[in-house]
């Protein structure tokens, strides 16, 4: 099972890049990132597993570092339970961790993630749908 959802996420830690074996050698980018829900004393962090596949699996590993802050676009996967990756933090408390598969990712406007150098457009160029003729009467 799995649900589409947007995200705005921080890198807890600097991608990795590894390649499938299979025909093609497909590119896939693996990276932990947090989101937080919630306000105040109600605030709490969601902790994400993500991985990213094909070009943008390169281009993430290429100007992706801990601390970027991104936007997602991604498929929200369940353990076979049905239930989060569960596990125990250091301190004893059960924590769980969200898989996702990210389909699409973008720099926040304005961000210092990244921004000014040139990953926007790169990674633009891989991920941008087709352009539409203007001749659309609206």
């Amino acid at each position: 099972m799995s649900m589409f959802s947007n995200f705005g996420v921080i890198l807890t830690q600097d991608p990795t890049l590894s390649y499938l074996k299979n025909e093609q050698g497909t590119p896939v980018c693996n990276v932990n990132a947090r989101c937080h829900t919630g306000y105040g004393e109600n605030r709490k962090t969601i902790w994400l597993r993500l991985t990213i596949f094909g070009k943008s699996a390169e281009a993430a590993n290429q100007y992706l570092r801990k601390g970027s802050g991104l936007y997602i676009n991604a498929d929200l996967r369940a353990g076979e339970d049905g239930n989060p990756r569960t596990f125990t933090r250091k301190d004893g408390t059960a924590g769980a961790s969200f898989e996702l598969t990210v389909h699409d990712w973008t720099f926040p406007v304005g961000s210092n993630s990244g921004a000014n150098n040139g990953a926007d457009a790169a990674h633009d160029a891989q991920t941008q749908a087709p352009a539409v003729d203007d001749d659309i009467p609206f």
